[in-house]
């Protein structure tokens, strides 16, 4: 998706770097100088690979801020743990806040989100520029070409 988006956009793309350690550790690399550029990551949180998608990205964030990135900007297309928005049950924490609060912590100033579960996930960020966009106009534009009944 991230090279699609770059070739669509006419910007080059450019892939990450992972060093995969025996014990199952990881650490990611960013493959270009960032130091005063706006940078764009963009990750998704699948279930499959959810976990090494967050703290990929977590690692990508801080690296980017860390080598003087004018702004990181995350994409998210599928946000994992935005559903977890209130607490539930004792003893459990507000994930989506959570995830939001260490992607802030990592250095993420801005946010570009599809759909989100709810507007209180919104309202997690204090730091960074929240951009919630909807694909809903998308989807109906496409169900109408093809003529269904009963939608």
């Amino acid at each position: 998706m991230a090279k699609k988006i770059c070739q669509q956009l006419g910007l080059p793309f450019s892939p990450l770097k992972t060093q995969k350690y025996a014990n199952g550790c990881f650490e990611v690399f960013l493959d270009e100088v960032v130091s005063q550029k706006i940078v764009f990551l963009i990750q998704t949180s699948v279930s499959q690979t959810l976990h090494r998608d967050l703290w990929e990205l977590f690692q990508m964030v801080s690296a980017a801020s860390r080598f003087g990135a004018k702004e990181v900007m995350v994409i998210m297309p599928y946000i994992s743990y935005a559903r977890s928005d209130k607490i539930h049950d004792f003893g459990m924490t507000i994930s989506g806040k959570l995830l939001v609060e260490l992607l802030e912590a990592s250095g993420m100033r801005g946010f570009i989100g599809i759909d989100f579960h709810s507007t209180l996930f919104e309202k997690f960020f204090s730091k960074a520029k929240v951009y919630h966009l909807s694909a809903l106009p998308l989807i109906a534009n496409y169900l109408e070409t093809k003529n269904l009944e009963n939608v």
